[in-house]
């Protein structure tokens, strides 16, 4: 369990928040490109870490994230025209481009005016299906991280921006909790999936034993864990071993080896969602496989805005909330369904939801399988020292495309480890950080 103290100090995101802070330090996946389609398209709200943005893509296809708030006198932006390479407020005309340069003042004549001035513009990126920013100190800011997600091409990459109803420190516990697939996800196992997917080829055997054996091991970039169970084989009984890492502060590999969860704080009490899936063999990103992929773990269009986790309408009247019990079919319960509520990953939202905006982990009693859990709060916690202390926090300074999440057989007389040999662990008292360095 952790003190009162110390779970706002992994759950608080604020600018002044030691937490904030470190998770300033690191560029951000803040939607999904699918949510900027076209040149000159809709502007996007966006919100992470407490901070209020907007997004939007010039009519050379640039994309552009600035504060939301006009800096003339504060109208949002998100109501703002996208035309002719920037972004035109409604109330006063004035118009920026994607790096803040003022480009017009229609209600000054004097033209030297808008260029005393930028508009608070961000650095972006966009790569991996995702479109990046990076809002901490300019003088500190880490160079582009490179994933191995980044080198797929479009149609064999499949990604998804939803929000969960709860601190980010929840959605992420989850993420890391293997033992739950058996228990909470059994109505969707039990369905036949829609076409040629490989998630329930991937994840079968956990779904098997509910206790797996976890242990969990620092490392240069956060932790790794694993979930050992016995499995039959052709060659007799064996040791399978599902390895999630988790890369600091953000990204978690999952153990099948084909995607990954990315955790975003939008505030305290909101996270913002996004998973990638990849395949070396499979046009995943085209029909019919992106539907099937979709539905079968629920994150579709319709299912996101049927659960209330779809960014455009997760605030409307009548979606689940927890004072609606999540619109949960009771009667389908008794009919045999174990949720009632649809299945996968809207599960996990309503679970994590039910738990309150900010769960508080003085009351909790962790058991063996939670591990990992109590990993990730130590991992949160030593960030935060270390960059009170002045120090680059952990998973910083390390390279993203050696880190993996897998499964397999554990060899015969060999440690779990030995399946992932780039993966560097920590020893105790071994420094975990390096000195900060400034630049990119």
């Amino acid at each position: 369990m952790l003190s009162r103290e110390d779970n706002l100090r992994i759950c608080c995101v604020g600018p002044e928040s030691p937490m904030g802070q470190t998770m300033r330090r690191f560029w951000i996946p803040v939607l999904s490109a699918y949510q900027l389609p076209t040149p000159d398209c809709d502007p996007v709200r966006v919100e992470i870490l407490g901070e209020k943005l907007v997004a939007f893509r010039d009519t050379r296809g640039a994309v552009g994230i600035l504060d939301e708030h006009c800096c003339h006198r504060s109208a949002s932006l998100v109501l703002g025209r996208v035309e002719e390479c920037g972004i035109r407020c409604l109330f006063h005309g004035w118009k920026f481009a994607v790096d803040g340069t003022v480009l017009d003042t229609p209600n000054v004549s004097n033209p030297a005016f808008k260029n005393r001035f930028k508009a608070r513009a961000y650095p972006v990126r966009e790569a991996g299906g995702l479109i990046w920013t990076y809002i901490g100190p300019k003088e500190l800011e880490p160079a582009f991280p490179h994933w191995n997600y980044f080198d797929y091409p479009p149609e064999r990459r499949l990604s998804v921006t939803f929000m969960v109803p709860a601190n980010y420190v929840q959605v992420q516990e989850a993420l890391l909790d293997s033992s739950h697939l058996t228990i909470l996800h059994q109505d969707a196992f039990r369905r036949q999936a829609k076409g040629d997917i490989d998630f329930v080829a991937n994840v079968i055997n956990a779904t098997a034993q509910a206790d797996p054996k976890v242990e969990a091991e620092a490392t240069d970039f956060g932790f790794h864990y694993v979930a050992l169970r016995e499995i039959s084989t052709d060659a007799g009984e064996k040791t399978e071993a599902r390895i999630t890492s988790y890369v600091a502060p953000f990204h978690i590999l999952n153990a099948n080896g084909d995607f990954v969860g990315i955790i975003v704080p939008i505030d305290d009490q909101r996270t913002l969602h996004h998973f990638v899936w990849w395949s070396d063999t499979k046009d995943i990103a085209l029909e019919p496989l992106a539907s099937a992929q979709l539905e079968f773990v629920g994150l579709d269009e319709s299912t996101l805005h049927r659960a209330g986790l779809h960014p455009a309408t997760w605030h409307e009247p009548g979606k689940p909330t927890v004072h609606n019990n999540f619109l949960q079919d009771r009667c389908a319960l008794r009919q045999g369904s174990w949720t009632g509520l649809p299945t996968f990953f809207p599960e996990d939202s309503a679970i994590m939801a039910s738990m309150g905006p900010i769960r508080d982990r003085s009351k909790e009693r962790l058991a063996p399988c939670d591990a990992a859990v109590a990993q990730l709060y130590r991992t949160l916690l030593s960030m935060t020292r270390q960059v009170q202390q002045g120090e680059s926090p952990l998973g910083l300074n390390i390279d993203p495309g050696k880190v993996r999440g897998l499964h397999g057989v554990v060899p015969e007389t060999r440690p779990w480890q030995s399946l992932v040999p780039d993966h560097i662990a920590l020893k105790s008292g071994q420094p975990s950080a390096k000195p900060m360095t400034s630049g990119v």
